[in-house]
């Protein structure tokens, strides 16, 4: 268990007291817990799952893998398994395993994540190769940490989707991601649930969920000693131009109706000043790595941009 709070005499009574109807054993300053490491450094903390993910490499036998640069081929698509399942619960057993640590302190790995796991009630060789792929580049970046150095102190979130990266059903991904301090504190990358038509809609879809996302995260704030009474708008960037434009209307004139509900909700949030969307070009969207599999270079590249360093 963790005891936070901002006055330490607060914390020590609050730790007096439990330890009055527990038994409890004081271990100090938090430094491993479930799996995850706190790395304090002069400059920041760090949260770090290196000695997890060599365990989980070793658990399923991965460690002599020979590691490579990227967590999911960008020319690769996965299509459903017509043949007899390979491995089936093994193959849930480490995806489960792999999907602790996406969600705990690896964004960078969080499309390949969602990707393996359509398949997991039936999976096949190419989807063991693909799993086999995101261990190789754990393997590679095993000492990775989500980095927080203080700055900046506001929250930025980015939203986006690819269209059509569903192969059999024609769905699209979407994703996003927000960063406070100089790292990520919350990303998703999930297939959507509605047939787009249009890449406005699909970017839409992906813009609603960035902003019910915001709002509960600007809620967590209010509740947290640390943060002031006045909490600007959050903004989320978002590369499609005609997505963005929509948000900003106050009337939507399409014709469908899960885009006009859509559509009144995120208005709504920027008319309270909760989100701001703005129009970023798409070679700036950190948001990019979650809909799609990308090159080496982009891979590195929004991985530090979301404050993942070696540690």
């Amino acid at each position: 268990m963790l005891i936070l709070g901002t006055d330490l005499s607060c914390v020590t009574e609050t730790k007096k007291f439990l330890s009055t109807k527990f038994s409890m054993k004081d271990l100090g300053d938090a430094d491993v817990i479930l799996g995850l490491k706190i790395i304090r450094t002069g400059t920041g903390i760090a949260l770090s799952q290196s000695h997890y993910i060599e365990k989980m490499l070793t658990r399923y036998g991965y460690q002599d893998l020979h590691i490579i640069d990227t967590p999911y081929r960008s020319d690769q698509k996965l299509e459903p398994n017509s043949r007899e399942s390979v491995r089936q619960l093994e193959y849930a057993s480490v995806i489960g395993s792999l999907m602790y640590a996406t969600i705990a302190t690896r964004p960078d790995i969080a499309f390949a994540m969602e990707m393996l796991s359509r398949f997991t009630s039936n999976p096949g060789v190419e989807h063991w190769k693909a799993m086999k792929h995101v261990m190789r580049y754990l393997k590679k970046t095993q000492t990775y940490a989500l980095f927080y150095s203080g700055d900046p102190s506001v929250v930025e979130g980015f939203s986006d989707a690819s269209w059509c990266s569903d192969m059999e059903s024609e769905y699209s991904t979407g994703g996003f991601v927000f960063a406070m301090d100089g790292a990520a504190i919350s990303w998703k990358s999930k297939k959507q649930t509605k047939l787009s038509r249009s890449s406005m809609e699909y970017e839409f879809f992906a813009l609603d969920a960035a902003a019910d996302e915001a709002e509960w995260l600007r809620e967590l704030m209010y509740d947290l000693p640390v943060v002031g009474a006045q909490i600007p708008a959050i903004p989320i960037y978002c590369d499609n131009q005609a997505a963005a434009a929509v948000a900003s209307n106050e009337l939507f004139n399409g014709k469908k109706r899960t885009v006009r509900l859509k559509h009144r909700a995120v208005h709504d949030l920027i008319q309270r000043g909760v989100i701001a969307v703005i129009d970023v070009r798409s070679q700036e969207n950190l948001a990019d790595p979650f809909t799609k599999g990308l090159k080496r270079q982009l891979v590195d590249d929004t991985a530090c941009k979301m404050g993942l360093k070696a540690f």
